[in-house]
């Protein structure tokens, strides 16, 4: 690793596909992106690192080149102790989904 790729951060998806920059332009026009900084808690920069963020995010992710959909989860492994929550994320799957 390079002081600006940590250990063990995904450039890929699970089904393989190439996570693109969170400055790309496309990715640019997306909610999550780094071209601002209301996401900066979640790490999105200059880079392609996989990233869980969003209210809905269930798996570390990223955007990718596809007909069929926008982005895709990582497999990144279990959270770290050092890893911060997203405050406005729902407490369980079925907590975001409105299910009681």
């Amino acid at each position: 690793p390079t002081p600006t790729q940590p250990p063990s951060v995904p450039h890929s998806t699970v089904t393989g596909k190439p996570c693109l920059s969170w400055t790309d332009p496309w990715v640019l026009q997306q909610q999550y992106h780094a071209g601002g900084s209301d996401y900066a808690y979640a790490g999105l920069g200059p880079h392609d690192y996989c990233r869980s963020v969003g209210r809905w995010s269930f798996c570390a992710w990223c955007y990718v080149r596809s007909s069929r959909r926008q982005w895709e989860c990582c497999d990144i492994g279990p959270a770290a102790e050092q890893c911060a929550a997203d405050p406005s994320a729902p407490a369980t799957w079925a907590e975001g989904r409105g299910a009681a």
